[in-house]
């Protein structure tokens, strides 16, 4: 049986490129087929699967008109970065992974976006 210690050596020193993995199966970097990805232990798990495991909620309320600062870039000489006014929205969210009575992971949120008009 492996230690703890070289276990650990071994995962953590198998590098792959961007959009591959680590196949302990074949010792040999793959590239992760659609609809996977690399997951906290190192193997491919399902995006759909794993997408299933959160859930989430939020809401919006409008705060008003704001004044925004626009800017791009442009051929016309004629054009300059102004202010602009819209509407600004304050979103409230939350994520959790796992049981709503003792949730495993549990992030609010909270932005504010501004539309233009």
């Amino acid at each position: 049986m492996k230690s703890l210690n070289i276990f650990i050596d071994e995962g953590s020193s198998k590098k792959c490129p961007d959009g591959q993995y680590y196949c302990f199966t074949d010792k040999k970097c793959k590239k992760i087929p659609r609809g996977y990805f690399v997951g906290r232990r190192g193997y491919l798990e399902k995006e759909e699967e794993f997408i299933q495991k959160f859930r989430y909620e939020f809401f919006s309320v409008n705060s008003g008109s704001s004044v925004f600062k626009g800017s791009g870039m442009s051929l016309k000489k004629t054009s300059t970065t102004s202010q602009k006014k819209g509407t600004a929205y304050k979103i409230y969210g939350c994520g959790m992974m796992g049981n709503a009575n003792n949730p495993e992971i549990l992030v609010p949120l909270e932005k504010i976006i501004i539309l233009a008009h």
